[in-house]
């Protein structure tokens, strides 16, 4: 299990976990997928409100790949 930290200096609300090591990113693709699966198969109105957190979630994970350089050209 890797360790996290935290960076000093922010309030509760915004906090930023950073990994300590590498993370394992199939694993990362198989939750989310889970995530989908999840919201797909959750009965109205939680879904839909389930639905507006995946794509600030991707952009998230999208975003800490192009940060740590986790794209094969």
């Amino acid at each position: 299990m890797s360790s996290v930290h935290v960076k000093e200096g922010s309030n509760a609300s915004s906090k930023m976990v950073t990994p300590a090591s590498s993370i394992d990113f199939s694993l990362v693709i198989k939750e989310y997928s889970g995530l989908i699966t999840f919201v797909n198969e959750t009965p109205p109105p939680g879904n839909h409100q389930l639905s507006h957190f995946l794509f600030p979630f991707y952009v998230y994970i999208y975003l800490f790949l192009l940060k740590n350089q986790k794209f094969k050209e």
